[in-house]
């Protein structure tokens, strides 16, 4: 490392020109990036379930459904009727949505003559034939509208279908959502609630486009305070974040040129960039500081400081883009690339700090002492803590043991507690207006997560069976019996409908098949409409809309593979698949934990060989994992003891703690290791706390700093990241400090001292 510090301090303006016009492709490739993603993209990608999945959809229904609730608003007035007709004509306008559905569409089938008459109770109300009451009482009444579009106390729905477009950018829902809200409110609607699957994306695009326009100067500005206060300098802080800036900038182009589409999980590489630059900075001005205090002059300083910490960062940094890259062995888009830039992100930064930190420090005039100032009581308050907990490890070394195997004992009882699963209404606060409304929707409607079920037979008209349609009604009375699911709703439902109404006193369904496909004739006749939402034209694939009352995605899987059991048991002449979006990112959950712990197994696999390579010793390498483990281990069991179902994104903060945790593993280590070469055990402990324990403090502050801001955030997953992630590395500090010098004292760590042969 020594000599590339001489080899960029002889090129210094080179390379500053050449980090310049590499600054400038990078601007100009992040000024391309667009805010986008979408669920198929992110999780799905190409899989058959998915593209299946798509096949359906556009043969019959999108299950992409905007649901708007009318709280207390009499919509069944004539002059509101009329005023929420011109919202939907408006609404039914944008090119994003396909259908628009309200008690405006509701018909219901009554007996005229031998045929039937499809009839509005709407209409009715307009006309004077039915009052505001018998309207609303037909319309409950209804199986295809009552606990959809009407619930209780009056309250009423509008479901909104968007256009089947796979690759529509889910930031572009928001919009969606708004437009709806508008074109209703200038209509007079008020106290309006916006539920559904889409109603959770688009507070979630929202939050994201918060973390990235809101969070990263945030963070930025916690950083860049938080070094000043350690170093009371603002060489540091402006050096630190002017490096790290171009760090980050260049991950993001890099990110650009990779996919230019930027989705929710992607907005964190900049601040996660910025915060791993920080670290790398303030190490090495923290070794140029000291090496200033004990005598040398600026360039010999600066030198010196490429020996006291640059290997280490090397190391550090190679574990640190082990552990990010890692998440790309999680089999889902977002995380492949995720991993990716990440891996990348972090040597960039290390490459810039060491390459831009001994420049910069060659131009600048020698800053006072590290002791001097304002500064001596910050450091004196870090040399008594680092006393402390030298004295307490050495002293008090199977005290210390036992307190962590307690910690360790009680992780592990949390661990054994996980449950994994994903719901997207979860990942929200509840006093976020989206959970709000959509735990009105639960209140006062039936499930909001939607499954279909879709059957398909051989020949045309094979539907037609009576075996088929009876199997069908057996397994709607089946499921919807389950305390899982609210309704069913089928092309049977309606041939019930035709039947009770023209003869009341007959079978609620049609026995043969002339019957059947007379009753479906009929209620085209009478001018029914949307029976293309529950079979095709040849006959031979028909859908079940099944509504569900859980919203957690494993679950819906679940129930969706249950479903299909039922139904082949029922109707095994039909080819059976239940499938929806939630679904289908419920059938991933197990790939997705299965690919998590892969790369956790794998990372820490790849990092215990680098610590044994590092340490050039088996056997403190190996035991050195322990300490490196501990706060994974810690963070998992507090994801098990604290929450009853675990979100599946909390098992990333896995795969990041062990990449950034293990760093300061490393350099007491490797101090350690310089130092007992060249003197007693204890001296050793002791100039390895005086040397490399006041960076490891120094930059844990700022790791834990830079991660905070992130916990203001309402999204689960930025949420936690700020909120947890300091805790496991507040954990890994103390294993550092506490554990780590114990296990020394006890002899299970030992590396050659001086008489050692060189």
């Amino acid at each position: 490392m020594r000599a590339w510090f001489r080899f960029v301090l002889r090129h210094r303006v080179a390379t500053l020109v050449v980090v310049g016009l590499v600054s400038v492709l990078a601007g100009a490739s992040v000024s391309r990036a667009v805010i986008a993603s979408s669920v198929g993209k992110l999780f799905l990608g190409n899989s058959p379930e998915y593209l299946s999945y798509q096949v359906w959809t556009k043969a019959f229904v999108n299950d992409e459904l905007l649901l708007v609730g009318f709280e207390g608003e009499q919509v069944l007035e004539a002059d509101r009727q009329a005023a929420l007709g011109r919202a939907v004509e408006v609404v039914r306008a944008h090119p994003d949505i396909g259908s628009v559905t309200s008690v405006l569409d509701v018909q219901r089938l009554v007996k005229d003559g031998p045929a039937l008459r499809a009839e509005r109770p709407t209409e009715q109300v307009v006309d004077g034939e039915l009052t505001v009451e018998e309207a609303w009482a037909a319309i409950r009444a209804d199986r295809f509208a009552g606990g959809l579009l009407t619930g209780s106390d009056a309250t009423s729905a509008m479901i909104v279908e968007l256009t089947q477009v796979p690759e529509r950018s889910a930031e572009t829902i928001p919009g969606i959502v708004d437009f709806v809200r508008e074109a209703l409110e200038a209509e007079g609607f008020d106290g309006l609630r916006f539920g559904g699957m889409i109603r959770t994306l688009a507070e979630i695009m929202a939050l994201s486009a918060d973390s990235l326009f809101r969070l990263f100067p945030f963070v930025a500005l916690a950083l860049l305070i938080c070094v000043w206060l350690l170093f009371r300098r603002f060489t540091p802080a402006i050096l630190s974040l002017g490096v790290s800036g171009v760090g980050a900038l260049w991950t993001m182009g890099i990110a650009v040129q990779i996919d230019r589409d930027i989705n929710i999980l992607m907005a964190i590489v900049p601040a996660v960039a910025l915060i791993v630059g920080f670290s790398d900075v303030v190490h090495l001005c923290a070794a140029y500081l000291l090496e200033l205090e004990h005598g040398k002059d600026r360039d010999e300083a600066v030198l010196a400081s490429a020996d006291d910490v640059g290997r280490a960062c090397l190391w550090t940094s190679a574990t640190t883009f082990v552990g990010f890259l890692s998440l790309s062995l999680i089999p889902t888009p977002v995380f492949r690339v995720l991993g990716l830039v990440l891996g990348l992100g972090v040597g960039i930064a290390l490459a810039l700090a060491v390459t831009l930190v001994p420049i910069a420090l060659s131009y600048l005039p020698a800053p006072k002492p590290l002791r001097s100032g304002s500064t001596v009581k910050v450091q004196a308050a870090v040399d008594q803590v680092l006393d402390g907990m030298r004295r307490l490890a050495t002293h008090r070394p199977w005290l210390v043991i036992a307190m962590f195997s307690v910690l360790a004992a009680v992780s592990g009882y949390g661990v054994a507690t996980m449950e994994i699963e994903t719901d997207f209404r979860e990942r929200l606060r509840d006093d976020n207006p989206a959970s709000i409304d959509l735990g009105w929707f639960g209140d006062h409607f039936q499930g909001s997560n939607g499954l279909n079920l879709y059957l398909e037979v051989d020949e045309p008209d094979g539907l037609l069976e009576p075996a088929v349609i009876h199997g069908v009604a057996a397994l709607q009375a089946e499921v919807t019996a389950w305390p899982e699911v609210d309704s069913a709703l089928s092309v049977v439902d309606l041939l019930g409908t035709v039947q009770t109404t023209l003869r009341p006193d007959a079978l609620a369904l049609p026995q043969t098949r002339p019957e059947i496909a007379q009753s479906l004739l009929l209620f085209e006749i009478a001018g029914g409409e949307g029976l293309e939402r529950f079979v095709d034209h040849e006959r031979r694939r028909m859908a079940v809309a099944l509504r569900l009352r859980p919203e957690a995605f494993r679950e819906t899987a679940t129930v969706a593979r249950r479903i299909e059991e039922a139904a082949r048991v029922h109707v095994p002449a039909a080819r059976v698949e239940a499938t929806s979006l939630p679904g289908l990112v419920g059938e991933w959950l197990d790939e997705i934990v299965s690919g998590q712990r892969r790369g956790l197994a794998l990372s820490a696999a790849i990092i215990a060989v680098m610590m044994v390579i590092a340490l050039r010793s088996l056997g403190v390498g190996l035991i050195s994992m322990i300490p490196n483990l501990l706060p994974l281990f810690a963070l998992a069991g507090f994801f098990g003891l604290r929450y009853e179902d675990v979100d599946s994104d909390a098992l990333i903060l896995l795969l990041l703690a062990i990449g950034i945790g293990v760093d300061d593993t490393i350099h007491f280590l490797v101090r350690l290791r310089v130092e007992s070469r060249r003197c007693d055990p204890e001296e050793a402990i002791r100039r390895t706390f005086d040397f490399a324990g006041r960076a490891i403090v120094m930059t844990t502050v700022i790791l834990v700093v830079g991660f905070l801001p992130m916990a203001l955030s309402g999204y689960f997953t930025l949420h936690i990241l700020g909120a947890l992630l300091p805790i496991a590395l507040i954990v890994a500090l103390l294993g550092d400090l506490l554990l780590v010098p114990a296990m020394v004292q006890l002899g299970w760590i030992r590396f050659p001292g001086p008489d050692a042969a060189p």
